[in-house]
């Protein structure tokens, strides 16, 4: 088994906490667990098969303070196979407590040339 990791700059509380969730929308293949938010040398965000209904574990961080404006960085290396996406991207919702408003770059493994970005 292949695992992939990603690594971004020193993670720093600004940059947030690993975070767990099961997804139940029966298109989501991946499921996020906060043990896969390694700090270290870097960010590694890692992306691992795993047996069950979900075929894969994956990695999300995220923060509850607001950022109102402001400049964000990733350097990303999208992960290649049919299914896979990589992406980055801010949201805030029903989470929140707030309305879903969502900006979002996304590469499909399927074709790692080319991205799509919704807002």
């Amino acid at each position: 088994m292949k695992v992939l990791r990603r690594r971004s700059r020193p993670s720093t509380k600004a940059h947030g906490t690993g975070h767990t969730y099961q997804f139940t929308h029966p298109l989501f293949d991946t499921d996020w667990d906060a043990a896969h938010a390694q700090p270290g040398d870097g960010l590694s965000l890692i992306l691992a098969p795993q047996r069950g209904e979900k075929r894969f574990r994956g990695a999300s961080i995220r923060r509850q303070e607001p950022t109102h404006h402001g400049r964000y960085e990733a350097v990303l290396t999208s992960a290649r196979g049919d299914g896979l996406i990589t992406g980055f991207f801010l949201y805030t919702g029903p989470a929140y407590g707030t309305q879903h408003d969502e900006i979002a770059w996304e590469i499909f493994g399927k074709d790692t040339t080319t991205a799509q970005v919704a807002w």
